[in-house]
Parts: C-alpha cells; sequence; structure tokens
C-alpha cells in the first residue's frame, strides 16, 4: 500500500482522512487451481497453486494459516499444526 507514492510499512494504516483517501493498491495476481476443494482434509492434497496461495498470504501477513476452508460446512477444512475435532467448539 502506498500513500502518494511512498511505501507504508506492512500493517501500517494512514491515520488521516487525507491519506486514506491517497491510499494506492497494490494488487498481486496469483494463479487459479479451477477444480473443487471440497472433501480435501489434508493440505499435501490441495491443488498445487492452492498451496501457492496459502504460503504467499503467509509471507504476507507474517503468521502460518492453521486453517483453509475447503466447502461451507463447519467441519470442511484443511488443518494445519491444530486438529479440530467434531464436537470440541
Amino acid at each position: 500500500m502506498q500513500v502518494n507514492g511512498v511505501a507504508l510499512a506492512p500493517g501500517q494504516m494512514p491515520s488521516a482522512l487525507e491519506d486514506l483517501a491517497a491510499v494506492e493498491v497494490q494488487y498481486e495476481t496469483l494463479k487459479g487451481w479451477g477444480v473443487s476443494t471440497a472433501g480435501t482434509r489434508k493440505f499435501a492434497d490441495l491443488p498445487p497453486a492452492a498451496r501457492a496461495y496459502v504460503r504467499r498470504i503467509e509471507q504476507l501477513v507474517g503468521v502460518p494459516v492453521a486453517w483453509v476452508g475447503t466447502g461451507p460446512g463447519r467441519l470442511e477444512m484443511v488443518t494445519r499444526g491444530f486438529q479440530f475435532e467434531a464436537g470440541s467448539a
């Protein structure tokens, strides 16, 4: 994100409305995966582009992604480093 051509530090937001109005968002395009991830429970079973997407998000936010939703259901997710069992929530 930039304000008047000056890059902001990660996590930094303009405090003045004038600066917020001048924000230039930087978009990044990543390859899509084009197939359903429904029913996927393991990170390794996600399509390669989906895994690359998750890894890029981790790089941008600086923390590991523990849960990746793979469908509309509450338990339709890939878990990484944390196991979620039905009935434990």
